[in-house]
């Protein structure tokens, strides 16, 4: 090969050497490779599909030697299957052929139609035999591997129509025995799981993916399974450490979703009555109890925000409805604001003395001595001191103080405060009222709950929901009764 000479200089006295024949061979040796690579890729990804052929292939030589039918592996089983029986699960779409079904098939066929007609005699069987026996032991197993599936997937009570719980529940009107065993399948994922979130320390928050949550799911779906129950012991321990760990950074009612009032509220709805549910319960209590004497000490009766006697009291009538200190404590709030109101009005500061009733009546809204030495400065205090709506509202209070919530007609709070709100819509004291008879209602259907009269608490707190559908109280009060119903 004839190499012309360059001009340049640096080219002249370069001799250039023609390697084609060299870059051929390896060019040809890295296709070679590739194809190796992507027939080795190909044969993985398919490989369970080319054993599953030479399976089904060997399987059918040995039937046309011997001429007897080999059973077929579960996957062809619930393809088989489906052809008879559209309510089996399929993970494999059937193969559809055009040949005619032998001799074997159309027995098979016949006897599973033959199983689910009725029978006369007096060996007649059963409604439920009747349903198991139209089941072979392949199509059980369908349902049985469709569950397996869906538990792997992470899909055990959701999405509907699609998960191993509402599988497991097609399976009990067919094979208990299956059922029971795909139930302990699911329960075993949210063992694993609960104990998981609890070695990570996760108890209640994040707000998805808790040991709370879960275990919240799984009573929910085998509460009575001994397995599950034996968590308990551990939960408990980790909700203890985990208050004592807010105990220790003054964590009491704040942050709103990682405090030791919220952790408490959780545990209590896991097993209100366990023995260590109540010692633990009362450690949070008596904790809540000397905050709520310090913040007395320091008059912080209802301000600031996170930090006062009156919300701490609040919460541990959340925790225990008839916590005489939690009750008495807040009569004592009530008590110091009439205290301070009259003081004020003895100096001459009216005004003053009306925002400390005020005040008072915001923790005790039925106090009568309250009640009482506000209508007296606001009959004296002088037309600026008087509002043209506050006889209304006296009486609204006075209503909600007597258990006149709806009821009776002509003389109740719910129909006093549809009056202001015609006539005066824009006053402010008209969501604090509407707030109050909300808070009634809660008490009433609290007393009833401790009482263990579920019905009539639930009816309470559907007549209070009707007047006040986002009251916190009783939306929170009612998931607890419906709880109690269901048991």
């Amino acid at each position: 090969m004839q190499i012309k000479t360059s001009d340049d200089p640096y080219f002249r006295h370069k001799v250039v050497v023609s390697q084609g024949e060299h870059s051929t061979l390896i060019t040809w040796i890295i296709s070679l490779l590739l194809v190796i690579g992507l027939a080795a890729g190909l044969l993985w990804y398919f490989h369970p599909q080319i054993i599953n052929y030479v399976d089904t292939w060997i399987k059918d030589y040995k039937t046309s030697q011997s001429g007897e039918k080999i059973p077929s592996s579960p996957i062809n089983a619930q393809s088989e299957l489906s052809a008879t029986r559209p309510d089996i699960p399929q993970t494999v779409e059937p193969v559809l052929t055009a040949s005619k079904p032998s001799n074997t098939e159309l027995e098979t066929t016949t006897s599973i139609e033959s199983r689910t007609a009725s029978t006369n005699g007096a060996n007649e069987p059963s409604a439920t035999e009747i349903k198991q026996n139209a089941y072979t032991p392949e199509e059980i197993e369908a349902f049985v591997v469709k569950a397996q599936t869906q538990i792997k997937n992470t899909r055990l009570t959701t999405p509907e129509g699609d998960n191993a719980y509402e599988t497991y529940r097609q399976l009990t009107a067919i094979s208990s025995e299956k059922a029971e065993e795909v139930l302990n399948n699911i329960v075993d994922w949210y063992i694993d799981k609960t104990k998981s979130y609890l070695k990570r320390n996760r108890i209640t928050l994040p707000e998805r993916g808790n040991a709370y949550q879960t275990y919240q799911k799984l009573m929910s779906i085998a509460p009575d399974n001994k397995r599950a129950k034996s968590l308990l012991r551990p939960i408990f321990r980790a909700f203890d450490d985990n208050i004592k760990e807010h105990v220790r950074k003054d964590r009491f009612l704040h942050p709103p979703t990682n405090n030791m009032h919220n952790s408490a509220l959780k545990m209590l709805k896991i097993s209100p009555d366990h023995p260590e549910s109540q010692r633990i319960l009362n450690k949070v209590i008596k904790a809540l109890l000397r905050s709520a004497r310090k913040q007395m000490e320091k008059k912080k009766y209802t301000t600031p925000h996170y930090d006062n006697a009156y919300s701490t009291y609040k919460a541990i009538l959340k925790l225990d409805a008839n916590n005489r200190n939690a009750k008495t404590g807040i009569d004592t709030i009530a008590n110091r604001y009439y205290s301070l109101a009259v003081e004020k009005q003895e100096k001459g500061y009216t005004k003053i003395s009306v925002k400390m009733i005020e005040k008072g009546l915001a923790v005790k809204p039925a106090d009568p001595a309250l009640l009482a030495l506000k209508e007296q400065l606001l009959s004296t205090g002088g037309s600026d001191l008087r509002d043209p709506h506050e006889a209304m509202l006296l009486k609204a209070r006075r209503q909600i103080a007597e258990g006149k919530l709806k009821q009776p007609v002509g003389d109740n709070a719910y129909e006093t405060y549809q009056i202001l709100v015609k006539v005066a819509s824009d006053h402010p004291q008209l969501d604090n009222l509407l707030e109050l008879i909300g808070d009634k209602y809660t008490e009433e259907a609290r007393e009833k709950y401790n009482n263990k009269q579920w019905q009539q608490s639930l009816a309470l707190i559907t007549d209070g929901l009707s007047i006040i559908p986002d009251h916190s109280g009783l939306n929170q009060l009612k998931e607890d009764v419906l709880v109690k119903l269901a048991e």
